[in-house]
């Protein structure tokens, strides 16, 4: 982080809220929670709902958003699901 970076404070957040989650045990039991897909090589889909929270946190207006916020902090929150399986985890937890 730089002394001119826009919004340090959001960016420090990423990193505590992506910690919470981990000691909480959130990131760890949401695959479970998660439907998740057989095919090989899939996302776990546990992740992209912290990730896209955090995203919110950020002040993401829409997944869109989350997701580029997202992509701003991969060593805090990892990379970012792609546009297919972050529709599919909303889906999942929509129903």
């Amino acid at each position: 982080m730089s002394a001119s970076a826009k919004n340090p404070v959001g960016h420090a957040e990423a990193a505590l809220l992506r910690a919470c989650a981990d000691r909480t045990g959130l990131t760890a039991a949401l695959p479970q929670a998660m439907p998740s897909s057989t095919t090989a090589g899939r996302r776990d889909r546990g992740i992209t709902p912290v990730g896209t929270a955090i995203g919110i946190v950020l002040g993401a207006a829409n997944p869109a958003d989350a997701k580029r916020l997202w992509a701003h902090q991969p060593a805090a929150i990892g990379t970012p699901a792609s546009d297919s399986t972050l529709h599919r985890t909303l889906t999942a937890v929509d129903t």
